[in-house]
């Protein structure tokens, strides 16, 4: 009965090794900005493997496209929001927003490749162009809450653009969409 025991526990660590390996793991994001006057604004992503070196980590990405239900014509795009930890990219972003610098920025979205075989993969861009920072906020969590010790000073980006392209990594598909809040 002993042995029965180990046994189960054995196989109930194993199981809980393979959900919580690379291959189950969650999207990773790397974002790459480059500004007129400042050039590259590096980042500290701590995953330098497939070009992200010198990128900046994204914790997460939100973006809302809307097409209006009036029949109206104007596809609306808001904001995209970057939620990123301070990093060596944020007194750079701060100057770029205070001087309005145009920016390309390239949001690369990376999963567990689908073959299981523990690697990752780039499967997504968003790439804007004449980008700028129209906001940014600051959070560090309540330092007076245990709970909440593991969790990193972060930043919200905001950017709006002229123009957005999204690639389709695995296939190549892409489409262009140049109907944007500064293009308006």
């Amino acid at each position: 009965m002993r042995l029965s025991s180990i046994a189960r526990v054995l196989v109930l660590a194993a199981l809980a090794a393979l959900v919580l390996s690379p291959a189950f793991a969650a999207d990773d994001l790397a974002v790459r900005i480059t500004g007129a006057v400042q050039g590259d604004i590096q980042g500290d992503n701590p995953r330098p493997s497939l070009g992200r070196e010198n990128t900046i980590q994204g914790f997460e990405y939100h973006h809302l496209v809307t097409v209006p239900t009036s029949g109206g014509p104007t596809t609306k795009h808001e904001t995209i929001i970057l939620t990123k930890p301070y990093d060596r990219a944020t007194v750079k972003l701060w100057r770029a927003m205070d001087q309005r610098e145009l920016l390309q920025v390239e949001f690369w979205h990376f999963r567990p490749s689908p073959s299981g075989d523990g690697t990752t993969e780039r499967y997504y861009t968003v790439t804007l162009t004449n980008a700028r920072v129209v906001g940014i906020e600051q959070i560090t969590p309540n330092t007076l809450d245990a709970t909440l010790v593991q969790w990193p000073s972060i930043e919200r980006v905001r950017f709006e653009y002229d123009s957005m392209r999204v690639i389709w990594e695995p296939s190549g598909l892409q489409y262009q969409l140049s109907t944007a809040p500064l293009a308006q």
